[in-house]
């Protein structure tokens, strides 16, 4: 059955409500939308705070209650397309103030699964597969009717969340105003990078795997035309969050090993990313990972003494270049 007969014509309409919306009542609405699905082969395999992503045929299905993520996801793909094996958009569109983006399904299990049973040749061929595509996303360049400033993205986002962050009962106007200046002083640190789009979250669980081999980088929500550091930055921030999560929870030597070793090749293999990466770079990206999460106090994971220890760790600009 080809695309035309299952999702019909397909359109854009503006944005207007975030709505939430229980699986089974949302998996209807598809149904509805799509008569030509299989409500056999429509199938939910994934539930984050942002989408839910189902299964069906050779399709995935995401569907948003976000604005902006699947739209981004769907353009970003379609300058991917035919440059490697990312997945093929098919369509985004908004329907009832759903955000429902529509892509091929890749070959795959997750490299999550399967990083512990390959010897050390096989992940090494992996890792440096993982890094030359890393390199493909990055040499697609911004359009020319994008503007990107990354010191007043900066700057936007510590005004975005500074209302929710002076609500938290833990912090102070003296500590929001400390940030504002540290923010305003180093927000200009990546003004010579270069910018292209970033994958922006390259964690195990969106590499797939087939027979041994690399066959897919897929989630590209979270990307955008940012400095190319980013996406290192972002693996850093992994590599943190599973150090200091090892007195909650099981140790994820996999997941560090993972982190470790595709960082590691990186440096070998795309020194242009990381050669140029400063103390600033890294305080500044801190700084903001700080502030978010002080802006998270009413959700149930947070823990105003865990977001101080991050800060005490990592906000300080001495030997910061020790994490790279």
């Amino acid at each position: 059955m080809s695309t035309g007969q299952v999702f019909g014509t397909l359109k854009y309409k503006p944005y207007n409500i975030i709505i939430k919306m229980e699986p089974e009542t949302l998996k209807k609405r598809l149904l509805s939308k799509y008569p030509n699905l299989s409500s056999v082969a429509l199938k939910e395999i994934h539930e984050s705070n942002n989408n839910k992503v189902f299964s069906c045929w050779d399709f995935i299905i995401k569907v948003s209650q976000d604005k902006d993520n699947l739209k981004n996801e769907f353009e970003y793909l379609r300058l991917l397309e035919g440059k490697w094996k990312f997945p093929k958009p098919i369509s985004y569109d908004i329907e009832n103030d759903d955000h429902i983006l529509i892509m091929s399904k890749l070959c795959w299990v997750g490299l999550d699964y399967l990083w512990h049973e390959f010897d050390e040749n096989e992940k090494n061929q992996i890792l440096k597969d993982i890094v030359h595509h890393v390199k493909t996303i990055h040499s697609i360049n911004i359009p020319s009717w994008i503007e990107v400033d990354y010191s007043k993205i900066i700057e936007l986002n510590f005004y975005k969340n500074l209302q929710v962050v002076l609500l938290n009962p833990n912090v102070t106007e003296r500590e929001v105003h400390l940030i504002k200046n540290e923010i305003e002083k180093y927000k200009s640190c990546f003004n010579d990078s270069s910018l292209s789009l970033v994958h922006n979250d390259l964690w195990y669980k969106n590499i797939l795997i087939e027979d041994k081999k690399l066959t897919g980088i897929i989630d590209f929500e979270l990307g955008f035309y940012w400095p190319i550091e980013l996406d290192f930055f972002r693996l850093l921030h992994h590599k943190i969050s599973v150090i200091n999560y090892e007195d909650k929870f099981p140790v994820h030597y996999e997941e560090l090993d993972f982190l470790d070793s595709l960082m590691k090749i990186i440096k070998l293999d795309y020194p242009q990313l990381v050669k140029k990466i400063t103390s600033e770079q890294i305080y500044i990206y801190n700084l903001q990972s700080y502030f978010l999460k002080l802006s998270r106090h009413n959700e149930t994971w947070y823990n105003h003494e865990e977001v101080m220890n991050f800060k005490n760790k990592y906000c300080k600009r001495v030997a910061l270049e020790d994490l790279i």
